[in-house]
């Protein structure tokens, strides 16, 4: 039997592939607009089975994908030894912040592992227009890259029904919006998180 634990993980996994190779299909934004992001919440009960004793018995991952502008202050690929040293020490204080980003109530006893960041690069192109006869084919436009953080808490207590308040603003002021997706055994749906509107049901 296939435990919820693994369909939400799936599922949260499908997303963000689908988000990556198609927005459309992922029935929401591409993380890749200026200021805006994406924040993925999975709810899940461990299986009897797998559950360690005092571990806890309920999980909630996040999966955050930010415009690398938001981190780093710039997009495009590194042009010296500063911007370079900017990104590496944009990824490290990334890994260690972003998993105190999402605020949960303290009597559920969850409590956040090590976060993993990658940073996706991605080139675009634009086609050929009447204010652009000179060029043939595509030409390069830019270079959009984001950074994907994902990191889970061991909760002894289901999140499913409580509150969750995002608290990046302040490290990220870039950062405008988050546009949600919330899944779980108890709950499927979207939102929005904004500095001034940080507080998600869960």
């Amino acid at each position: 039997m296939i435990s919820h634990t693994s369909k939400a993980l799936g599922i949260l996994t499908l997303i963000g592939a689908l988000n990556v190779a198609d927005p459309a299909a992922a029935g929401g934004k591409k993380a890749h607009v200026h200021g805006a992001g994406n924040a993925h919440i999975a709810i899940e009960k461990a299986a009897t089975s797998a559950a360690t004793p005092g571990e806890g018995q309920f999980s909630i991952t996040l999966r955050y994908e930010l415009p690398a502008e938001t981190i780093f202050g710039f997009e495009h690929a590194p042009k010296n030894a500063e911007q370079q040293q900017k990104i590496s020490q944009g990824i490290e204080e990334t890994r260690t912040n972003s998993p105190q980003w999402a605020k949960l109530d303290a009597a559920l006893g969850c409590v956040f592992g090590a976060a993993e960041v990658t940073h996706q690069t991605e080139t675009s192109t634009t086609k050929d227009t009447n204010e652009n006869k000179g060029s043939k084919g595509h030409k390069e436009h830019g270079a959009h890259s984001d950074i994907v953080i994902q990191t889970t808490a061991k909760c002894q207590k289901d999140p499913a029904g409580s509150k969750l308040t995002f608290d990046l603003w302040k490290q990220l002021p870039r950062l405008k919006s988050l546009n949600l997706q919330i899944i779980g055994e108890k709950v499927q749906k979207g939102g929005r998180a904004t500095a001034k509107k940080p507080v998600v049901d869960l």
